[in-house]
């Protein structure tokens, strides 16, 4: 089990800790985040994961694109502002580029 200093912005930690025992803070739009450092994994990667990542990279350029168009980019803002879940625009944009990507491949 790791060991750990609580001080001001941690007060309580709950979960299991990997077992090199490294373990990252990080403040993010008020909120302190911990995170574990995790071992890569030494197996190629599946052709499932090669696809996702390909139709992420692609719909993360498309965003990009969309975004330098002042008309699409209006568009996208009025409707990032109706959501809450996102707090960056361009990580909304391509969440909703690459949910209608799956969607359209079904």
């Amino acid at each position: 089990m790791a060991t750990i200093q609580f001080t001001f912005p941690i007060q309580d930690m709950k979960g299991a800790v990997s077992d090199d025992k490294k373990v990252s803070f990080r403040t993010r739009f008020g909120k302190t985040h911990m995170y574990h450092f995790r071992k890569p994994s030494t197996l190629p990667d599946s052709e499932a994961r090669v696809a996702h990542r390909q139709a992420f990279g692609q719909a993360r350029r498309q965003a990009f694109a969309e975004l330098q168009d002042p008309a699409k980019r209006t568009d996208w803002l009025t409707k990032f502002n109706k959501q809450k879940r996102y707090a960056r625009l361009d990580c909304f944009v391509t969440a909703q580029l690459l949910q209608a990507t799956k969607e359209n491949a079904k």
